[in-house]
């Protein structure tokens, strides 16, 4: 499931479906509302009219929902390593700048972990980032291992070891609990 935010057409009772082919076609809502409808949309969505950004009688709404993530999956023996887009997996070309383009970089900063053991900046240094909750753990594992005790089992923030957080997750940084 993913969270999803966006927006539907309503006639001030009920929400319209759209045509999402038509709406991605062109890239007007209007026009994928008034084919939803049943309407032409040639007559209801005419550019740069006032006015008609909308079919007449209907507006856009937000809404949120929770969707299954079953479009464009592919079988298993299609689908994608997890080293296509994370490279510290096992190589190959990298999707996903995770580091640079999204905020993963491990964190330079100082310790964002309540009652941490480990004062100053951390400087992106694994040793210095365990440190922070464990004593003396020489203990190496790899990234998938560690990611789901911390994030899946503990319940630890991102903040934790990275240089961003993710307040939608509930997570928390205390080191214990």
């Amino acid at each position: 499931m993913k969270e999803h935010w966006g927006k539907l057409a309503s006639d001030g009772n009920t929400l319209i479906g759209h045509s999402t082919f038509e709406f991605f076609r062109t890239g007007s809502f209007c026009r994928g509302v008034a084919i939803g409808m049943g309407k032409d949309p040639d007559t209801e969505c005419r550019e740069g009219t006032p006015g008609t950004e909308m079919p007449a009688g209907t507006e856009a709404v937000a809404v949120h929902t929770f969707q299954t993530i079953n479009h464009g999956v592919e079988p298993e023996d299609n689908a994608l390593a997890c080293g296509a887009c994370h490279a510290s997996h096992d190589g190959g070309p990298v999707r996903l700048q995770l580091q640079t383009e999204l905020g993963y970089q491990l964190r330079q900063s100082e310790s964002a972990v309540v009652g941490t053991l480990q004062p100053g900046p951390l400087n992106g240094d694994m040793e210095k980032i365990c440190s922070q909750c464990h004593k003396n753990k020489q203990k190496r594992r790899d990234f998938a291992s560690v990611h789901y005790l911390h994030v899946k089992e503990k319940k630890r923030d991102c903040a934790a070891c990275h240089e961003l957080s993710r307040p939608e997750r509930g997570l928390r940084l205390t080191k214990k609990g």
